[in-house]
């Protein structure tokens, strides 16, 4: 973690425990994946549940990468060559004005929970 994470109290899911939690989160899924990252951070969970999905032969219909910080949301754009959707936001300002079709899996890294819809 470096001094800017502390100072501005961010802590990344390790690798390790976002692929773990995408597989648990993909575990019996055969819909179509919409993926929304809500705090993207450099965008390892949604790596991971990326190349779970690809793993198990998922399609993904989309995934919507929200990050606020912009040295943090160009990191996550390396997911960009994937078809994801970087999008350099705040996510309540986004999610309001957003009137696309609903989202099947939904990453939360600023709370630390992932939900399948």
């Amino acid at each position: 973690m470096t001094e800017r994470d502390l100072t501005r109290t961010q802590v990344f899911t390790p690798p390790a425990v976002a692929s773990f939690a995408a597989r648990l989160l993909l575990q019996g899924s055969a819909d179509p994946i919409r993926l929304l990252d809500a705090g993207a951070g450099p965008g390892w969970l949604a790596e991971a549940v990326l190349d779970s999905a690809q793993e198990r032969a998922l399609s993904v219909d989309s995934a919507t990468l929200i990050e606020i910080d912009h040295v943090l949301a160009e990191d996550a754009r390396s997911l960009e060559r994937r078809g994801a959707n970087v999008i350099e936001a705040n996510f309540i300002e986004w999610a309001t004005s957003h009137n696309g079709e609903p989202f099947r899996v939904h990453l939360s890294s600023v709370v630390g929970e992932a939900t399948r819809a």
